[in-house]
């Protein structure tokens, strides 16, 4: 964004702030791309794939032959939990069926009723409407600025760093302002996308990483 104005000529002290009338803007939902949220529900699928993969293979594994239905449980109750280990209409899908009770003990530390909260946000946002509607969250910024000392009768650029400004000033004493605004994009309910999605990244590659070892003989479960 790019204002202009003239400053007094003779400023008294260093760094005197001036008011930049267009700093009223403000960005909205509406300017967040679509594409993000389309990125962020293929990220987030792609990673409930790989704990549903898990599980298959490790049915396998412990049964002896493939299992259908299977998939990692994220569950809220423990009651629920165990019930996906064995056929049950009344009550949870099986989706651990097959699944070595040694091996459920382990993904029930996984599990939000124990307190972990990156499986209870996996689940949340895998809803679609969660990354669909996507938010400017914190966005701050002041409508004054501080500029050094100048001279108007020649031309200088000064730069400030990331979320600045770049004051160019010219000959005839006009200063121009290219402000520089970096906004934070966030779920509906502000929980930071950035972050929540790298967390969940790497926990799930620690459960995967956790499992590695059985699908070579060495299971230390």
């Amino acid at each position: 964004m790019i204002s202009s104005f003239v400053p007094d000529p003779n400023p008294n002290p260093s760094d005197r702030p001036y008011k930049v009338p267009s700093l009223a803007w403000r960005p909205t939902q509406a300017q967040i791309p679509l594409r993000l949220s389309v990125l962020i529900g293929e990220f987030i699928q792609a990673l409930r794939r790989s704990l549903d993969y898990l599980i298959y293979e490790l049915a396998r594994l412990d049964s002896g032959v493939e299992q259908h239905g299977t998939q990692f449980p994220i569950d809220d109750r423990k009651d629920v939990f165990w019930a996906r280990l064995a056929p049950n209409k009344k009550r949870s899908m099986p989706h651990l069926i097959g699944i070595d009770p040694k091996h459920a003990v382990v993904i029930e530390r996984y599990q939000p009723y124990n307190g972990v909260d990156w499986t209870k946000a996996l689940k949340s946002i895998s809803n679609p409407d969660k990354h669909r509607h996507l938010t400017i969250g914190n966005f701050k910024t002041s409508e004054r600025v501080g500029l050094p000392q100048h001279r108007t009768d020649q031309a200088l650029t000064i730069t400030r760093t990331r979320d600045g400004f770049t004051a160019i000033w010219n000959p005839d004493g006009r200063v121009q302002m290219q402000l520089h605004f970096s906004v934070f994009v966030a779920f509906e309910d502000e929980t930071p996308i950035y972050q929540t999605l790298n967390q969940i990244k790497a926990e799930v590659r620690n459960v995967l990483e956790e499992f590695r070892p059985c699908f070579g003989g060495q299971c230390h479960h």
